[in-house]
């Protein structure tokens, strides 16, 4: 028997820039994955950047010394199954948890 959960390729990929954005400050964005980012990730970074916490140049997402204390906000925009779960409405709630 074995736990855990099944990772497609979106979820490695974006799991990857997580991960490079919370230990190294900065990820490079793969190409070939630019529609995803650009449906989910774009509008959130491009809010940070305005924020200056990232910087943004091309591929290179980084973040900034200003940025660092909001590194979850910066994470966050690379969490699609947080934010499609947001735009379906399902901000703040549990599956099946009742109130």
């Amino acid at each position: 028997m074995r736990k855990g959960y099944f990772l497609n390729r979106e979820d490695v990929v974006f799991r990857r820039h997580i991960l490079d954005i919370a230990c190294k400050g900065y990820t490079f964005l793969d190409p070939s994955w630019m529609e995803v980012y650009l449906e989910w990730s774009r509008p959130v970074l491009q809010q940070l950047e305005e924020d200056g916490i990232v910087e943004m140049d091309g591929s290179c997402v980084r973040l900034t010394a200003e940025g660092f204390p909001y590194l979850r906000h910066v994470c966050r925009a690379f969490d699609l199954h947080l934010l499609r779960g947001e735009r379906a409405g399902e901000i703040g709630c549990v599956r099946g948890a009742r109130l």
